[in-house]
């Protein structure tokens, strides 16, 4: 059977599966001030991104929106414990600003 994911932006259900998980929200900062920070997921164990650094929600979220990014995460079974899989991945007709830096 194939897995089944949703795709969404909705500010509780992303903090619902990160903390599900006992994760936290985090950002990854680039050393070109122009850019925006990339928004990451920090898992107790396990890979988090090179250099990601722990944010509160509003801070995350923020950066969600201006990276213009959602979060795709695998459905589990009824009863059963969602699977730790995601991905942050761009929204369907999302288009950057002008400049290119994901800024106005």
């Amino acid at each position: 059977m194939a897995e089944v994911t949703r795709l969404t932006t909705d500010p509780d259900e992303i903090r619902q599966f990160v903390e599900s998980h006992d994760a936290v929200p985090a950002l990854i900062y680039s050393d070109d001030p122009r850019e925006l920070p990339v928004p990451a997921v920090i898992f107790p164990s396990g890979p988090s991104g090179r250099g990601a650094q722990e944010v509160t929600w509003p801070e995350f979220l923020t950066a969600l929106e201006a990276s213009g990014l959602a979060l795709r995460y695998a459905v589990a079974a009824p009863g059963v414990r969602t699977p730790a899989f995601f991905e942050l991945a761009q929204r369907e007709g999302w288009v950057p600003p002008s400049d290119g830096h994901g800024r106005p």
